[in-house]
């Protein structure tokens, strides 16, 4: 697989949301959550799910947020620029 085709699958498989299954084990997984961009523990039954379950935070973190860190959002900061206060005379 290309990178592209492996960009998508990782990216349908984290949007994925969690699914503990219909079995009776506790298991402690993680999964992806796409809305706030982290990977979070949840209780996996042992049996069904979806792909979205990974047995370490960072086999998590690898498959659905790269190598990148994790984004910080941050209130959108405003900047005023005076266009004529950096004018240039010749």
């Amino acid at each position: 697989h290309d990178n592209y085709t492996l960009d998508l699958l990782s990216d349908a498989v984290c949007s994925l949301p969690p699914e503990k299954g219909n079995c009776l084990a506790l298991l402690a997984q993680y999964y992806y959550d796409s809305e706030e961009k982290i990977c979070r523990l949840f209780h996996y039954s042992g049996c069904h799910g979806n792909g979205n379950r990974f047995e370490t935070r960072e086999a998590c973190q690898s498959m659905c947020q790269g190598t990148s860190p994790p984004i910080i959002h941050h209130p959108p900061l405003i900047l005023y620029l005076n266009l004529y206060s950096h004018k240039r005379e010749f």
